[in-house]
């Protein structure tokens, strides 16, 4: 459901070059509706844009516009950029919901000779005078090779 936690399951394992699709939902809460733009900063850790592009979607019920992504390199962490801008009433009070989704490709880090790496996906959303919460997954194993990591270990 939009607004709540979503998780990924324990019996899917993911591969270097995999496209994995992510979804993220700003949703207001607030008293009034939001009328100043929204910009998100995602830092993507160990993957990459992939071939057939980020393949963008806004979905805001014709409440906002969204921008092209720019996007960046630091490490190997990519880091894409966009901005949310209200049309009209805004994002609604009270259960009001924008929605963008793209995709990205898992990549391992050069020189990729280890079995198995981690891909992080964190974005920053930012505003007016608003503060909102960052938006982060927990480091999740992919396999670049050989035999699956064990789901148990504790990351350092």
């Amino acid at each position: 459901a939009p607004c709540s936690p979503q998780s990924i399951s324990d019996n899917y394992l993911f591969g270097d070059g995999d496209v994995v699709t992510f979804r993220i939902d700003l949703c207001n809460t607030g008293s009034g509706n939001l009328k100043t733009p929204v910009t998100i900063t995602d830092t993507l850790g160990n993957m990459i844009k992939p071939a057939g592009g980020w393949q963008v979607s806004y979905s805001c019920g014709g409440t906002c516009t969204g921008s092209a992504v720019d996007e960046s390199q630091y490490a190997s962490s990519k880091i894409i950029k966009f901005t949310l801008t209200p049309v009209g009433k805004g994002l609604a009070k009270t259960n009001g919901i924008w929605s963008f989704t793209f995709k990205a490709q898992l990549k391992a880090p050069a020189p990729a000779n280890q079995p198995y790496y981690r891909f992080t996906n964190c974005a920053k959303p930012t505003t007016a005078g608003i503060t909102i919460p960052n938006l982060c997954i927990p480091a999740y194993p992919f396999v670049r090779a050989g035999t699956p990591p064990n789901k148990y270990e504790i990351a350092p």
